[in-house]
């Protein structure tokens, strides 16, 4: 991290206002804001503009935006780790009784180990966003649903019993139910 300042205290103020104000990115209004009590007149243009072409302040708003985006890469890195933690703590932790001895669902801990999951992978990049079905700004699409078939069902048996297998888990039968009409 850089300790660069500017040796004119209002500069710095302008330079700080400009990346991280209420104002930021606006150097007219940074201007207005530290040089003119908020009121933006034609001179708070030029008057940004200059400053904003010196090298001094070039400088010192270089160093700041790399210092920030380093801040900002540690704070991503903790929060991803601490999300880890909580998910961590709430998919093993015991539910426990409450105030009469009576036992507690565990639903509320795995939806919150659910939700910190889904905020660590938002971070990470990895939640894909789900398609839009729409065509021509409003035309929407209809899926029937078939029922399976006999033969569905021996593949799908088929295909889990060699994936468990794969995995080394134990392989449980399971009979398969015909699907009646009124399921659907």
């Amino acid at each position: 991290m850089g300790n660069l300042a500017l040796n004119n205290m209002q500069h710095e103020e302008f330079a700080t206002e400009y990346l991280f104000g209420s104002s930021k990115g606006n150097g007219a209004q940074s201007y207005a804001n530290i040089y003119n009590n908020g009121e933006i007149t034609a001179s708070c243009y030029s008057g940004a503009s200059k400053l904003l072409r010196r090298d001094d302040i070039k400088g010192f708003l270089k160093v700041q935006l790399e210092d920030f985006k380093d801040l900002t890469k540690y704070r991503e890195l903790y929060n991803i780790e601490m999300l880890s933690k909580i998910a961590d703590e709430m998919v093993n932790a015991d539910a426990g009784s409450d105030i009469n001895g009576n036992p507690m669902s565990p639903h509320l801990q795995r939806q919150t180990a659910i939700r910190a999951i889904s905020e660590q992978n938002k971070m990470l990049g990895l939640n894909n966003d789900k398609t839009d079905l729409t065509v021509n700004g409003g035309m929407n699409f209809t899926f029937n649903l078939i029922p399976p078939t006999e033969a569905d069902a021996v593949d799908a048996h088929e295909i889990m019993s060699s994936m468990r297998s794969v995995n080394g888990e134990e392989i449980e039968e399971v009979e398969y139910k015909d699907a009646q009409d009124d399921e659907f």
